[in-house]
């Protein structure tokens, strides 16, 4: 019986095919939004990126032979990072729009001071942002967008196999021109609840002007929030249809990205 002999180019041929794939994974998983938010478990965030990459290493083009601790590997490491960071930013820069809306809106309806922790950051934001992206998190669930970023991790590593040539510079520019659209899906979303309530500011305005003997602090502060809720409640369908076409394209342009720019 002849013994098994592992050739160094082959021991660094099976470690290569599967550290650098885990590490783009782990790069998403530790910024993208619902699956890698804070409020999920580092360890279920480690296992699912090591099933994700176990699943993806059998579809994957040949992998060349590098050594990981050479320049070359430190490169084609750091490349896998940006792609991975690159994947779970735009998707994160869909939630952030999110809760850029729900701050303008809490700002117009007197609750800018009502603070709670974001599920998905970890940080601070109004509570109207707070039910805004808990809102955003569930249709991203129902819409299968959690599906849709595993399936597009897969594809990422057909449009841009692991290797020397990274991200290009048309892509990174690409990804800055869409960063924009952060600030125009927030407007989409708020614009129907910040005139209503500008509407609603204006009539008590008048109410003041005519009536000055009337408290507008114990008047019109509860009036406010009242109309806010009601005009959230009506302008839920707005923020379904900005978010699907913001889901779509998001991926859209990360495809675009991948492909290079």
């Amino acid at each position: 019986m002849q013994p098994l002999i592992l050739s160094s180019a082959e021991i660094t041929a099976w470690i290569g095919s599967f550290l650098w794939p885990l590490i783009r994974v782990a790069s998403m998983f530790s910024i993208a939004p619902v699956i890698g938010g804070k409020q999920i478990p580092r360890r279920i965030r480690i296992v699912a990126a090591l099933l994700i990459t176990l699943a993806i290493v059998p579809m994957q083009q040949d992998v060349p032979i590098i050594d990981p601790w050479s320049a070359e590997g430190v490169y084609v490491t750091a490349q896998q990072i940006l792609i991975g960071l690159i994947m779970g930013f735009i998707l994160m820069l869909v939630f952030a729009a999110v809760t850029l809306a729900g701050e303008n809106i809490a700002m117009s309806m007197g609750l800018g001071f009502a603070m709670a922790s974001d599920p998905i950051n970890g940080v601070q934001v109004p509570v109207v942002s707070q039910f805004l992206v808990i809102t955003a998190s569930l249709l991203f669930l129902s819409m299968d967008g959690h599906l849709s970023i595993i399936s597009m991790m897969a594809t990422s590593f057909e449009l841009l196999p692991i290797g020397t040539d990274g991200v290009s510079t048309a892509a990174l520019w690409t990804l800055l021109q869409w960063a924009k659209i952060m600030f125009n899906a927030a407007a989409s979303i708020a614009l129907p609840a910040i005139m209503s309530l500008l509407t609603v500011n204006l009539v008590m305005g008048v109410m003041t002007r005519a009536a000055p003997q009337l408290n507008i602090f114990s008047v019109g502060f509860p009036m406010t929030m009242m109309a806010g809720y009601l005009i959230l409640l009506f302008s839920l369908p707005t923020l379904l249809s900005v978010f699907d076409s913001l889901l779509k394209d998001a991926f859209e342009t990360l495809t675009i990205i991948l492909a290079g720019g």
